[in-house]
């Protein structure tokens, strides 16, 4: 994020007024959750600040636009609070001795051959036998990228289950809470029903209950029964099967979900799994 501190004329830039809005915007970053902020003090129309450090800002120690920019991790991949792997089956590839190979782009912190893991939902623990990238036959990977990997036992493995680290598991439940988007300019209520996407596995839902929602004057969560059209709130739902997720403030890829109508199959809200965190 960045601001525009007051300038006067050919004057300095105001450093004071710099100082109270930094306040201000970190203040609510903690509002979003402890959202990181960095302030540049910038003049877009002279370009102070955007490339190359301004002279009328000469107080100011900290990066231009551009070299915080550059900084900025690029992979939504990342999964920040967990230790081990995240691997959401897309494919299933025969190999040449008929054995099944499992393709798909990893998440979390990487997978090793011999490394623990186990097959979610299901439950069955098993072990990483081989992996194969782009390039070949490796002993480990990192995310994101795109692999396959056969398990020491992956009998009955399919497409929308999900390879995790057997000591970090996500949690498996058809019960979910999460801060939803919605988009539709149908109100959603309690009782609707919809097909949730998260990572590849598809599955029915129900909405069990809209607790919150955000008011956008105030910044805070207040009790509601629907939300309407680019609404953001609490929603409580109920899935035809269980999926393993981790909270979105762990991972943006295992933690968050996606809603589709029914019958329109248009992608109608965008989930974050997790209890709101703006009070």
């Amino acid at each position: 994020m960045t601001v525009r501190p007051y300038l006067r004329g050919d004057r300095e830039a105001d450093e004071r007024r710099y100082l109270e809005l930094t306040l201000e915007i970190r203040q609510l970053g903690q509002q979003l959750g402890g959202a990181e902020v960095e302030v540049v003090p910038i003049s877009a129309l002279h370009g102070y600040n955007v490339v190359e450090r301004s002279r009328r800002a000469s107080w100011y120690r900290g990066r231009t636009v551009l070299q915080a920019l550059e900084l900025v991790p690029t992979s939504t991949f990342a999964a920040h609070g967990t230790t081990g792997v995240r691997l959401p089956v897309q494919l299933l590839l025969r190999g040449a001795e008929g054995a099944s190979r499992i393709a798909g782009v990893l998440t979390g912190r990487g997978v090793r051959v011999d490394d623990e893991a186990v097959i979610l939902p299901q439950g069955r623990r098993t072990k990483v036998y081989s992996l194969e990238t782009v390039d070949g036959a490796v002993s480990s990977a990192p995310s994101p990228l795109s692999v396959s990997l056969t398990l020491v036992d992956g009998e009955g493995v399919e497409r929308g289950d999900l390879i995790a680290a057997a000591d970090d598991p996500p949690t498996v439940s058809r019960n979910q809470l999460a801060t939803v988007c919605w988009f539709a300019d149908r109100c959603l209520r309690k009782g609707q029903t919809f097909v949730v996407k998260h990572t590849t596995r598809l599955t029915g839902a129900e909405v069990v209950e809209v607790e919150s929602k955000l008011d956008l004057e105030t910044l805070r969560l207040v009790p509601a029964r629907e939300l309407g059209a680019n609404d953001i709130g609490g929603v409580r739902w109920r899935l035809a099967e269980p999926v393993a997720a981790d909270q979105y403030r762990d991972s943006r890829v295992t933690g968050s979900f996606i809603a589709i109508g029914p019958d329109s199959s248009v992608t109608v809200a965008a989930a974050m799994i997790g209890t709101p965190t703006l009070r």
